[in-house]
């Protein structure tokens, strides 16, 4: 089991995102998950299937509680029975990657401004849960920096350091533009609020048509 880190809460602030991604190859998953989800207790709104994806944002972590949203993954995994993959980015400065299978986490990922500060658990969980190609496999590594955790900055070492590296590992994974999204843009993309949808940041407005396809469970 990986211990967790205590707490912290920072709220969304421009380049900021988190959401939880079910990982499976079957096109015809998603009527499977939703009745799944409908069985938990979570508020969350999910996507359709894409590319082996199903993307999934939840309202008791929309606030940035890193401890939260690890515990989501874990639940997600658990009541959907597939790979779940949380990715959390703080203001384009910290990133959390967790990788939680079964109920319990096998690898986490922690970065600041460039720097890998933490990686706990299995790192090859990352690639073998997206299902890889080689070429991806062999680019997420670079991407990761695993042999760098607690040294300076590397390739990584600008401004938005982790918004270009969650970018980065989005490709590699085959994740799309979902990984930009939180529970309140999609919420307010699926109502379609105006006066909110217009304090988006431009990234996120340009991927509005996509988060107006998750579906709403629970709540």
């Amino acid at each position: 089991m990986i211990a967790a880190r205590p707490a912290t809460c920072r709220y969304a602030m421009g380049n900021s995102s988190l959401a939880y991604h079910l990982r499976t190859p079957d096109a015809d998953a998603f009527d499977g998950v939703v009745a799944a989800l409908r069985k938990s207790r979570l508020s969350v709104y999910v996507s359709p299937w894409a590319a082996g994806w199903m993307t999934v944002v939840d309202e008791s972590s929309a606030g940035y509680d890193d401890r939260r949203a690890r515990e989501v993954a874990a639940e997600l995994s658990k009541h959907v029975g597939l790979p779940c993959l949380l990715t959390a980015l703080h203001d384009g400065y910290a990133l959390l990657l967790v990788v939680a299978e079964r109920g319990r986490p096998t690898f986490e990922y922690e970065t600041e401004a460039g720097a890998v500060v933490r990686a706990v658990g299995d790192g090859a969980r990352l690639g073998a849960v997206s299902a890889a190609d080689a070429a991806s496999a062999e680019r997420l590594s670079a991407v990761l920096e695993l042999d760098r955790v607690g040294q300076p900055a590397g390739a990584y070492d600008r401004v938005l350091s982790e918004y270009r590296r969650l970018a980065d590992v989005a490709k590699c994974l085959g994740l799309g533009d979902r990984v930009s999204l939180d529970f309140n843009a999609v919420r307010d993309a699926v109502a379609d609020s105006v006066s909110s949808v217009r304090r988006l940041p431009p990234m996120i407005r340009a991927r509005l048509e996509d988060a107006r396809t998750f579906v709403r469970i629970g709540g």
